[in-house]
């Protein structure tokens, strides 16, 4: 008996997931397996806190937050040496992270050429 109780409520939860999908445009539905776009939450004007740990912690996990905090300067070597290449690599990398984990209110503030710049802004006006 438990096993047929235990296939009707799969198939309910089954035929719920199924109406939900037919019903609720993709961008509504709720993911029940983590992701790494879970840990995407967009920076709002009320967020910045949660934002930046999470950010934070994707970017380390990508290997850029020295470059994103500033901790990695810019080296001093030149853009075409193999230091400078791999910076601007990183840089243009936390950039787009960053850029594309705000909401799109937030972009105003994602103009500077460095993402250590983006991060210190980002920073200054939510803190404030």
């Amino acid at each position: 008996m438990r096993l047929k109780s235990l296939t009707v409520v799969i198939a309910i939860a089954v035929a719920t997931v199924a109406v939900a999908v037919a019903i609720e445009p993709a961008d509504k539905l709720v993911s029940i397996m983590p992701s790494d776009k879970d840990s995407h939450v967009k920076l709002s004007n009320k967020n910045y806190e949660i934002w930046a740990v999470l950010m934070y912690a994707i970017l380390t996990r990508k290997g850029l937050a020295e470059v994103a905090t500033g901790e990695l300067p810019k080296p001093t070597s030149g853009p075409n040496s193999a230091a400078g290449k791999a910076w601007a690599r990183k840089n243009a990398e936390a950039r787009a992270e960053m850029i594309l984990a705000v909401e799109t209110n937030q972009l105003a503030h994602m103009t500077a050429e460095t993402a250590a710049k983006i991060w210190t802004e980002l920073e200054r006006i939510h803190r404030a």
